[in-house]
C-alpha cells in the first residue's frame, strides 16, 4: 500500500535531493530582487554563477582597495618630497689656483656663486 506524503514530507525530500542547494535567510527584500534581477539578466537565472561572479567581484574590491592605500601612502610621500628644496638645475665652474675646476650651484639671481 502506498503511503499519502504530506506537504511538508514533499518538501524535505524535494531538499534531500539537492545537496547542492543553498538557502539565506534574513535577506532584505531589495537586495533579493536585485540579486534575483542580475541571476535573470546575466546569468539565465542561475543563482550559483551569480553567486560566483558577486565573490570574485568581491576578491577584486578587496584588491582594489589594497591598491588604492599604496597610492595613497605614496601621494603621501610624493606631497612630503615635494614640500623639500630640490638641487639647484644650474652650475657655474671656477677654476682654482691649482688649475682644478669645481661646480658651484647657482641659484637666481646670483653670478658664479655671488649675488649680483
Amino acid at each position: 500500500m502506498k503511503e499519502k506524503k504530506t506537504t511538508a514530507q514533499k518538501v524535505i525530500d524535494k531538499l534531500s535531493e539537492n545537496t547542492a542547494s543553498l538557502r539565506i535567510s534574513r535577506l532584505p527584500g531589495r537586495v533579493k530582487k536585485d540579486f534575483e534581477d542580475l541571476a535573470k539578466q546575466e546569468f539565465c537565472d542561475d543563482f550559483g554563477w551569480t553567486l560566483q561572479w558577486l565573490l570574485d567581484q568581491a576578491g577584486h574590491v578587496s584588491q582594489i582597495t589594497i591598491l588604492i592605500e599604496h597610492i595613497e601612502k605614496l601621494e603621501q610621500r610624493v606631497a612630503v618630497l615635494e614640500g623639500q628644496p630640490t638641487r639647484p638645475v644650474k652650475y657655474a665652474t671656477r677654476k682654482m689656483m691649482s688649475g682644478r675646476k669645481i661646480r658651484i650651484p647657482v641659484k637666481e639671481g646670483e653670478e658664479y656663486g655671488r649675488v649680483v
